[in-house]
């Protein structure tokens, strides 16, 4: 495989500390390069990200940085990604526990130009909540569900999505103030943008 342009891997965090060592014990696997940059955008306003980080995380190359202005993992995401700088921004959720090599699968075949974003399978980390097993059940968080059935058109998750930085921008990124459903109203507008 060739050389990968840079990546940034971005995270929205709200949870508790122990749910925050898990999330980043989950991205210090990630096999990454020297200009690839790691962002938790943590959007609970206590801490807890950055007290995992600082009991040794390591994340050489992490940023947590506050994004708890509305409560949303949209918003944090768009703040995330304000505080990114790479060519590609590769969405992770901190409940999913990516493979290791997440950041170079997405490159292998390398995407095409007009590429906007590709999306990956996800791995929720193992849950025992009733509404979790629930959701497992009926496919909720299944890529290739979505992108084959939804009436508004394929559409993916941002668990795991890579999106070109420059097509984020040209869209506007997410739209804050929704609690659900937003990656996929994102997802048309990329769509819609070609």
């Amino acid at each position: 495989m060739s050389r990968r342009p840079s990546v940034s891997v971005v995270m929205p965090f709200l949870g508790s500390a122990g749910e925050a060592a898990e999330a980043l014990a989950a991205l210090a696997a990630l096999r990454l390069r020297d200009d690839d940059e790691v962002i938790v955008a943590d959007n609970g306003g206590r801490g807890a990200v950055e007290a995992a980080a600082a009991g040794g995380s390591g994340l050489g190359r992490l940023r947590v940085i506050a994004a708890d202005a509305e409560r949303s993992a949209y918003y944090t995401r768009n703040v995330a990604v304000e505080a990114s700088s790479s060519e590609w921004i590769l969405f992770v959720d901190a409940d999913c526990r990516p493979a290791p090599t997440l950041a170079d699968d997405y490159f292998d075949p390398p995407p095409g130009e007009a590429t906007g974003a590709l999306a990956g399978p996800i791995e929720p980390a193992a849950q025992t909540e009733a509404i979790a097993r629930w959701a497992a059940s009926r496919e909720v968080l299944s890529q290739e569900r979505s992108l084959r059935d939804l009436p508004g058109g394929p559409a993916a998750a941002t668990a795991n999505m890579l999106v070109r930085r420059r097509a984020f921008e040209e869209v506007g990124g997410f739209l804050e103030g929704l609690s659900l459903g937003t990656e996929f109203e994102f997802c048309w507008r990329l769509a819609d943008a070609k």
